[in-house]
């Protein structure tokens, strides 16, 4: 998958306390892809929290309103859909 070093995402890395760094936080720069950039473009123009309220919702409706029984990759997709509205929470705060 070919990089689009155009776009770069900055995260913060916190220093270990106690280093002789501890004063300097450093700046990592991440290369994304162009599939990545879309993907992030496409988040971008919907509201994150909103996206995040709707997979809660199908979250829950499939967890506790279904009669379905889960099995492993059951359970295993419900959580992914966790790890997406979290990230989706998280984004929606930091848009604030």
């Amino acid at each position: 998958m070919e990089k689009a070093n155009i776009h770069h995402a900055e995260e913060e890395i916190a220093p270990q306390p106690g280093t002789p760094d501890a004063r300097n936080a450093s700046k990592v720069q991440v290369s994304l892809s162009a599939e990545e950039v879309d993907f992030m473009d496409m988040i971008q123009s919907h509201d994150a929290n909103a996206l995040a309220l709707s997979l809660r919702e199908v979250h829950d409706i499939a967890l506790y309103e279904s009669d379905h029984i889960l099995d492993e990759d059951g359970r295993t997709a419900l959580f992914h859909l966790k790890v997406l509205w979290d990230g989706l929470e998280q984004m929606g705060r930091c848009a604030k």
